[in-house]
């Protein structure tokens, strides 16, 4: 592997620990980006997908499917088990569904609607502290206080690991910490003035 130039050298003595592990943060997001929505699909139920080209039946309800046995013995190397299709599609039936009609590269066709459905999941409910707590992450990720933009950022990182993980609760974005700071009352600057104030309190109480 060459050597960088000199004065590429030169600039990385002059940053900052912190600011060097936001450089390499932000170069392994360039250098890998997270899966796309289409690239997660694929791998989920691209394997059920084919396996309804080939061997699946019409369902009464207008769509493909196969049993899960059949999947299980004839699904390839790598290929999810059917019982993570069922924990992340809600049942068997709701797979095949979504699985009918969905192409290699992503696409659809047919009755098929390849995401799953949200119906019945409660959603997420965040409070104030909550949204303090997360700038508070942020801040000791990058060990100095973020900007709206880096905690946009980061926010977004969070939430892509959270996902993979199967983390129930994610981070709260920018337009959540709004609803608890208005722009009309200092927005992101309140929000880092209450966590300072939140801060001092704890330090007082403990004192």
């Amino acid at each position: 592997m060459s050597a960088l130039p000199a004065p590429v050298i030169a600039i990385l003595d002059a940053v900052e620990p912190a600011g060097l592990l936001e450089l390499e943060r932000v170069l392994r997001c360039r250098l890998a980006p997270p899966a796309t929505a289409s690239e997660r699909r694929v791998a989920e139920i691209g394997p059920l997908a084919g396996l309804l080209e080939t061997d699946g039946f019409l369902h009464w309800r207008g769509f493909r499917a196969i049993e899960r046995e059949a999947y299980d013995a004839k699904r390839p190397a790598g290929a999810p088990v059917s019982g993570t299709i069922v924990a992340r599609f809600h049942t068997w039936l709701e797979a095949c569904r979504s699985a009918d009609g969905l192409l290699p590269d992503g696409r659809y066709r047919g009755p098929g609607r390849p995401w799953p459905q949200r119906r019945g999941v409660t959603p997420v409910r965040y409070t104030r502290e909550d949204v303090l707590d997360a700038i508070r992450e942020c801040e000791r990720d990058l060990r100095r206080e973020p900007t709206s933009s880096e905690y946009q950022l980061w926010c977004r990182a969070k939430r892509v690991q959270a996902r993979r993980t199967g983390a129930e609760k994610l981070p709260p974005t920018l337009k959540t910490l709004y609803l608890f700071f208005p722009a009309s009352e200092g927005g992101w600057a309140s929000a880092v003035t209450a966590l300072r104030i939140a801060g001092s309190a704890i330090q007082t109480a403990n004192s």
